[in-house]
């Protein structure tokens, strides 16, 4: 059994019986204690939760969301709720995102909410699959968002990122360049690209030098084996700092950009 399977399995056990959403374990302290295991008994992963819109704490999006499933492909309704918090907290001036859906319209609202109508992007979305594009496209122009939205099209290919050979979006400086410019988001969520290996591990390295010195990050699914493998790669970087995992829905890993010079 690999490390960050009995990591998962752990975790399951642990929320199952304590029952303590919303709270953070801190990364270190997860992975040795799981490493120190050999064997682990699994338990219904109680965080798992399919919902709908409906479970959201804003009003206008719980009533424009109702029929929407939450859980499954969308982020799960308590992290929805738990980034909501965290945009009303650190009003932060431009959101990146990997892989567009659902969360996108969230956050184009909440920013909206924040910095009200201006003309300026406040969220910029990293998609892998066309049809996806033109999904969130439609959805964010019926609700009037789109102004401030920019969502880019980046299919995933095998690329070497930080001495590790693996599939990511295909971000050239050039394209960076065209799609964020001189933004420099200061709040990251990735929730993308899909995939069974570790996908994910790219993101923060190939947009390392266009976002905010200190922006902060969250990684959906964070208590899967391939999201736990690719934070463990991310601690080795320099230039990032990992918090912890938060208990809600499927995993919330958080943490941040150093002010290490890039």
């Amino acid at each position: 059994m690999s490390l960050a399977t009995r990591i998962r399995l752990r975790m399951e056990r642990e929320l199952h019986r304590l029952r303590f959403h919303g709270q953070t374990v801190p990364l270190d302290s997860l992975l040795r204690r799981a490493a120190n295991r050999t064997a682990v008994s699994p338990a219904v992963p109680a965080w798992r939760t399919i919902s709908t819109g409906r479970r959201l704490h804003n009003a206008y999006l719980a009533e424009t969301l109702a029929q929407e499933e939450l859980g499954t492909w969308a982020l799960d309704a308590q992290v929805l709720n738990f980034l909501e918090h965290e945009i009303e907290t650190r009003r932060p001036t431009a959101i990146l995102e990997f892989g567009t859906g659902l969360s996108t319209v969230c956050l184009a609202y909440h920013q909206a909410q924040v910095w009200g109508d201006t003309a300026m992007p406040h969220v910029f979305s990293i998609e892998q699959n066309a049809w996806q594009v033109e999904k969130s496209w439609r959805q964010l122009t019926e609700l009037g968002l789109a102004k401030n939205v920019r969502i880019l099209h980046a299919p995933i290919t095998l690329q070497a990122i930080e001495g590790v050979t693996t599939l990511c979006y295909r971000l050239t400086p050039s394209v960076l360049d065209d799609f964020i410019g001189e933004a420099q988001p200061d709040f990251v969520l990735i929730d993308g690209p899909c995939g069974d290996a570790e996908t994910r591990f790219g993101t923060l390295p190939l947009v390392r030098d266009y976002v905010a010195s200190e922006a902060v990050f969250y990684l959906d699914d964070a208590l899967r084996p391939e999201e736990l493998a690719v934070a463990e790669r991310w601690r080795n970087l320099p230039y990032l700092s990992l918090s912890g995992i938060r208990l809600l829905g499927k995993g919330l890993l958080t943490g941040r950009f150093t002010s290490q010079e890039k």
